[in-house]
């Protein structure tokens, strides 16, 4: 597997990437109009930089080796800030950045909501995959915001159409194509850990694209939106008023 991820998977993506990159960096040049999405990368970056540096990524994840409720708990609200090693934090960081569409899209509040709400669902459906498949199925989930970007994966296949048509060696693909095949690389950077990852994002990102589940009206509520105003907008873009 670790042969067809880098051998296969990441030349095909660099080569879409040659095709693609035009439309990959369109629209509102960075970060205009997306702080959450700025300020999610900022977050994730430092955070891998953190826990490699620091070796504290054990303490970090989620897996089932960290016995007692208080090490579990620990483990759901942090094992999604940081990834395993800096590659892996780029590629995901690209995807991250490429989603900053939605921002832009939905507004801030309803972005905001749908990466808490993909998170918090990521993480409890982690812990329930490690308690079922405690006996050796599944021991470990991989640490990165892997469920929500592929919870976003779901919306991007959904709700954004492609841009640019094009060929390669006679296959006809779309810019799109990059995105999954990214997606792809992801998913297997750390076999099996981050396949189950990657499994539970496309479900999380499944139930909110179901209008019946009633999850696409959520936006941030007041006071959280007042707070990330006045605390952590003048932290991400300091001339922002």
């Amino acid at each position: 597997i670790l042969l067809v991820n880098w051998c296969i998977v990441a030349p095909v993506g660099l080569l879409l990437f040659r095709k693609s990159s035009p439309s990959l960096f369109s629209g509102s040049s960075g970060f205009d109009h997306a702080p959450v999405t700025k300020a999610a990368i900022a977050v994730v970056a430092l955070s891998t930089v953190w826990a490699s540096v620091s070796g504290a990524s054990a303490s970090l994840s989620l897996h089932w080796w960290n016995f007692g409720l208080p090490a579990l708990a620990w483990g759901m609200l942090t094992y999604q800030l940081h990834f395993r090693n800096g590659w892996v934090a780029l590629v995901g960081c690209l995807m991250l950045y490429h989603f900053r569409q939605f921002e832009r899209m939905w507004g801030a509040s309803k972005f905001g909501a749908f990466m808490l709400l993909t998170w918090g669902i990521c993480s409890l459906m982690g812990l329930a995959l490690l308690v079922a498949g405690r006996d050796g199925f599944v021991s470990e989930i991989a640490t990165g915001p892997y469920g929500v970007l592929f919870a976003f994966l779901v919306q991007f296949h959904n709700e954004v159409p492609p841009l640019q048509r094009f060929e390669v060696h006679g296959v006809p693909l779309t810019d799109k194509a990059l995105i999954y095949v990214l997606a792809v690389h992801l998913a297997l950077s750390s076999v099996p850990g981050s396949v189950f990852a990657g499994l539970i994002g496309l479900v999380a990102g499944w139930l909110y694209s179901k209008e019946d589940v009633g999850l696409r009206g959520w936006n941030l509520p007041p006071a959280v939106r007042g707070w990330c105003r006045t605390v952590v907008l003048p932290l991400v873009e300091p001339g922002a008023e």
